[in-house]
């Protein structure tokens, strides 16, 4: 089956660019009644390269009104770990106004009713909740995405950012698991597409505070978030044979053919050098929690973590607004 990617730069007019890709991809052709928004609010406020611009939300938004939707839906889950709750994202970016503008919904996912998931991993037995309205009360949902280096999974975008509607603010013991996880929390998505905010971008580390913002100024859709990810890595440059979450869906023959992909605009005037990753120390440690339960554990969960994390801490600074001891860094 012929999948679709298009990319413009944004001309001013984000509404009609906006329109332009999706219809591009033929997501507007039969029209969704009810759709969900999935952002990338990893952060308590706004911040360039991290999060998802309230611009592209709203100018989303208009497209889909548009468009006859009669459910649109904005949802995210409270941040890891306890860093910071939801409702106070919510309200940094002002999005009650969106909801007397256009009377979309707003929902901390994290409160939702919960379907669970039984998933047999590599490393073990998971039970994984996920928002059941999700899977149940919706046409599509639309993921939100920003193309950003992370230090863990070395790109973050369509496929990662669901890694947020995980309903569990402890969700770094399923690090072992990621790979199976994200990848079944991703397949049984209603008619998912990915709508990647190019306003800003993130280089060096990500994909949060150590990062450096790139002004890239374009918009992108395709109707595969696999295949998204793929062409992604491409226009970031980064090998995606470093990307394990991309490499297991490829094994397991999600992974649509570059091949049979048409696509909407100049994708090579999109390539883009400046995107690389570069870990620290600390990245390495993290990293570690995710091959071995026991190590995880230990790290965040037992009873010398705290004294860990002071060490790490006292020799690495984190953001005030960032109140938990760890983060976990969707």
């Amino acid at each position: 089956m012929t999948k679709n990617f298009a990319i413009r730069r944004q001309s001013g007019d984000l509404e009609s660019d906006i329109r332009t890709v999706l219809s591009d991809v033929g997501y507007l052709k039969n029209r969704p009644d009810r759709v969900f928004l999935k952002p990338n609010f990893t952060y308590p406020f706004f911040k360039p390269g991290v999060t998802t611009t309230r611009e592209l939300i709203e100018a989303l938004i208009r497209v889909l009104k548009d468009a006859g939707c009669s459910r649109i839906t904005i949802g995210e889950g409270d941040g890891g770990y306890n860093a910071f709750s939801m409702e106070e994202t919510f309200r940094n970016y002002r999005l009650e106004e969106f909801t007397a503008r256009y009377g979309v919904e707003v929902v901390n996912v994290s409160k939702w009713p919960s379907l669970t998931l039984d998933i047999d991993a590599r490393r073990g037995r998971f039970a994984v909740n996920i928002p059941r309205p999700i899977y149940e009360e919706f046409d599509s949902f639309i993921t939100l995405p920003v193309p950003k280096v992370h230090a863990m999974t070395t790109i973050s975008n369509a496929v990662k950012n669901q890694w947020g509607i995980v309903q569990d603010v402890f969700r770094l013991h399923f690090h072992v698991a990621f790979d199976e996880i994200i990848t079944e929390v991703c397949r049984r998505l209603p008619k998912p597409i990915a709508l990647v905010d190019g306003t800003f971008g993130l280089t060096r580390n990500g994909p949060m505070i150590e990062g450096i913002e790139l002004p890239l100024g374009w918009v992108s859709a395709c109707d595969d978030l696999w295949l998204n990810d793929q062409l992604i890595c491409e226009l970031m440059k980064m090998p995606m044979e470093r990307v394990e979450h991309l490499m297991f869906a490829q094994k397991a023959g999600l992974m649509p053919s570059r091949q049979d992909c048409q696509f909407h605009g100049d994708f090579k005037s999109f390539v883009d050098d400046r995107f690389y990753l570069k870990r620290n120390f600390w990245n390495y440690v993290a990293k570690s929690t995710w091959y071995s339960r026991r190590w995880n554990h230990l790290v965040y969960f037992s009873d010398i973590s705290n004294f860990l994390h002071k060490v790490m801490y006292s020799v690495r600074s984190k953001p005030k607004e960032l109140s938990a001891k760890g983060v976990d860094w969707k």
